[in-house]
């Protein structure tokens, strides 16, 4: 929660500045990273390693999902911007709920816990992502449907 508070600025002042492609590659870089970091953590493992693999997941989340919601957004007329607010919201949740149930129900027999932290987050990452791109298919159906040429 800390490094997602302080690396919202951040993220927003690079995606302003330079295009939101940037800040989504550093972020999907540090997911990356703490997948890793996951898959070697074990039930012995320091908290202090926890802790940052956690940390670096929170900050890849940030670096994704500010830029992300800023060029879904910015697809949408000024009309239609809060409808596509609540459609891009809505969408990325229940991908992000259906990638965890389905990732669990998958992995419901796990060996290890860094096995199971990787196994959960890929899968909440690849859903995600599958809806952020579903969302984006459909804002731009919804922004022709509402103003045709």
């Amino acid at each position: 929660m800390i490094p997602s508070f302080l690396c919202a600025p951040l993220v927003g002042a690079l995606a302003d500045r330079f295009s939101p492609k940037l800040p989504v590659f550093f972020g999907f870089v540090s997911l990356i990273v703490s997948l890793v970091c996951f898959n070697q953590f074990k039930i012995t493992s320091d908290f202090i390693f926890l802790c940052s693999a956690l940390a670096l997941f929170s900050m890849g989340q940030v670096f994704i999902l500010t830029p992300a919601v800023a060029a879904a957004l910015s697809y949408s007329s000024t009309d239609v911007r809060a409808t596509a607010a609540g459609i891009y919201s809505t969408v990325r949740f229940l991908g992000a709920s259906l990638g965890l149930a389905c990732m669990t129900l998958a992995r419901s027999y796990t060996y290890t816990l860094g096995e199971m932290f990787v196994f959960v987050h890929g899968g909440l990452i690849f859903f995600s992502f599958l809806a952020g791109l579903l969302t984006l298919v459909s804002l731009k159906s919804y922004n022709e449907i509402k103003t045709p040429s």
